[in-house]
């Protein structure tokens, strides 16, 4: 009776094993893409069409702002936390602790950065925003992207990490966007995507 051949791995998981940073690229910027339609559709008037401009922001900043962080970032904790226990819940806390500290609120600066430079303000206006929002921001952050961390560090495959993050995004543009009138006083599309945090707001 022969014996059953190993499935080959699928299209993603080749291109994440041999490309992960062009693959993380371009995921992100489409799944950026997909919180913008989808953040364009809940607020706008009926019939409204989407900006060209507001979507090709989106999918610049997730594939060449949020992607290239996200992915460096995830390669960087698995090798400071390589002698530590993957499943063990101490190493989980501590990840998603060393994100909060200190990839958050990078990619959150980065982010509202970048989406401000690319909306034509200037750099000192891009700045005073950030200064403005960035506690308002980070404290959405935490209360979201510290149980997505928990369950992306115990359960989700580090290739797979940046991927699972974009799509965690997403739903965190909709929970920004359900907000009540004082959150709703920033564009949900100022805060990441990503850790991950973040749609295009998170984080990893």
């Amino acid at each position: 009776m022969a014996e059953a051949q190993p499935r080959s791995p699928g299209f993603l998981a080749r291109q994440l094993a041999t490309r992960p940073m062009a693959t993380n690229s371009a995921t992100s910027g489409l799944i950026s893409v997909i919180a913008e339609l989808l953040r364009h559709w809940l607020t706008a008037d009926a019939g409204a069409l989407p900006e060209v401009a507001n979507v090709r922001r989106q999918f610049l900043i997730g594939s060449m702002v949020v992607a290239p962080l996200a992915t460096n970032w995830h390669a960087l904790v698995e090798r400071l936390f390589r002698k530590w226990e993957a499943g063990r819940l101490l190493t989980v806390l501590a990840k998603t602790a060393a994100e909060q500290m200190f990839f958050a609120p990078v990619i959150n600066v980065a982010f509202m950065t970048s989406q401000g430079l690319l909306e034509g303000r200037t750099p000192e206006e891009v700045r005073d925003e950030v200064r403005e929002k960035f506690v308002e921001v980070m404290k959405g952050n935490f209360a979201f992207w510290v149980p997505t961390g928990l369950i992306q560090y115990k359960f989700v495959p580090p290739r797979l990490r940046v991927i699972f993050a974009n799509l965690m995004s997403v739903l965190w543009t909709i929970y920004l966007i359900s907000k009540t009138s004082k959150a709703a006083a920033f564009s949900p599309t100022e805060i990441p995507a990503i850790k991950v945090t973040d749609a295009t707001p998170r984080a990893p």
